[in-house]
């Protein structure tokens, strides 16, 4: 069975989309879960206040990030193989205490609704269409 983590955006977004491969949680994964694919699910929490700080690190880095009401919400968007976790880091994306590292990013077809849940959740189904 697969997992799934719900992170709100436009961080969800940033991990699929290839541009942020470490996301910041204040626990650290199991380890059964290193090399496993995760879906990245998009809460359904829209806060202008994590689009800003988002932003902030993003334009320096050249990413423009898309419009804060075209994202999706409530809503499973890609998936990733978390690698690793880490607990410092000069990775501007990195801000602890524990970075969970993630590679391969895809992105779903369409966004898929369906409520999240705190911590690492059991996706009801099958890994979803994907497109590369």
């Amino acid at each position: 069975m697969i997992r799934a983590l719900s992170i709100i955006q436009p961080w969800a977004w940033l991990i699929v989309h290839g541009h942020k491969g470490i996301e910041n949680r204040s626990w650290g994964p199991p380890s059964w879960m290193l090399d496993k694919r995760i879906i990245i699910h998009a809460s359904a929490k829209k806060s202008r206040d994590e689009f800003a700080a988002a932003t902030q690190i993003a334009e320096p880095l050249g990413i423009q990030l898309p419009e804060i009401d075209s994202l999706s919400y409530g809503a499973a968007i890609g998936s990733a193989i978390l690698d690793g976790v880490i607990e410092s880091s000069t990775n501007p994306w990195f801000f602890g205490p524990f970075g969970w590292r993630f590679n391969s990013p895809i992105v779903f077809t369409k966004p898929i609704p369906m409520r999240g849940a705190l911590g690492l959740w059991k996706y009801p189904g099958d890994h979803p269409t994907i497109s590369a």
